[in-house]
């Protein structure tokens, strides 16, 4: 069997572990989603999904965060004194 279908010790740490447990208990069965070349493209699918959306809640995150500190100069000096501190004690430190 594959490595990385098999999760270590069988413990479930998150959704990608439990859907290749699914792939894995359903990958004799003809008809199952998770099983053979369908289960392969399905899981593809599945993280390609994750990866998107994990990407566009970033991307639009970051936009409002930009637009509210265009907005309000006042608050973007503020936050830039202060992360601008913690980064630098960081590195001193």
């Amino acid at each position: 069997m594959n490595p990385f279908l098999r999760a270590q010790d069988d413990s479930l740490r998150d959704f990608t572990d439990i859907y290749l447990r699914q792939r894995r208990e359903n990958a004799g069965k003809p008809g199952s989603s998770f099983s053979g070349e369908k289960g392969l493209l399905n899981q593809r699918a599945m993280l390609a999904d994750l990866m998107n959306a994990g990407t566009d809640t970033i991307s639009n995150t970051l936009s409002w965060t930009m637009l509210f500190m265009a907005k309000n100069q006042g608050i973007a000096e503020q936050r830039t004194d202060t992360y601008g501190f913690l980064f630098l004690r960081k590195a001193i430190f």
